[in-house]
């Protein structure tokens, strides 16, 4: 399946990417970019995914996994505008205990930095 062109525009600058959180929400953002709606669903469920939307229609889809270093990373797996250096996915990887975050389509690799030891626990939705 062909890639969103939101995926292939130059960098979209700060998203207000959020957890998904509704069946809605991924059935509308399947239907926009064109992805199986059965592709996106399990990240509001897996503990190992994580799907990040906004208003705009642009997306980023993560795993958490480990590499082949032992390395925690999350994966970039799939996107729509969204990078590897937006807040939400570094936070993301971050809440996971990721070490660093993966472009699984560019072969771009960014560490995660550590939070603040006064940083407050961030609490994610549950569905």
């Amino acid at each position: 399946m062909a890639e969103s062109q939101l995926e292939w525009r130059a960098d979209p600058g700060l998203l207000e990417l959020r957890p998904a959180t509704s069946v809605d929400q991924v059935r509308m953002l399947g239907e926009g970019h064109g992805v199986a709606v059965a592709a996106l669903a399990p990240a509001l469920i897996d503990p190992a995914l994580r799907l990040l939307v906004d208003d705009r229609g642009s997306f980023a889809l993560l795993r958490r996994e480990w590499a082949g270093d032992g390395t925690a990373e999350a994966v970039l797996v799939r996107a729509a505008g969204a990078r590897i250096a937006q807040p939400a996915v570094q936070h993301a990887a971050a809440g996971w205990g990721c070490d660093r975050v993966r472009d699984a389509w560019r072969d771009q690799v960014l560490q995660v930095p550590m939070p603040a030891d006064t940083a407050p626990l961030i609490a994610m939705p549950v569905t």
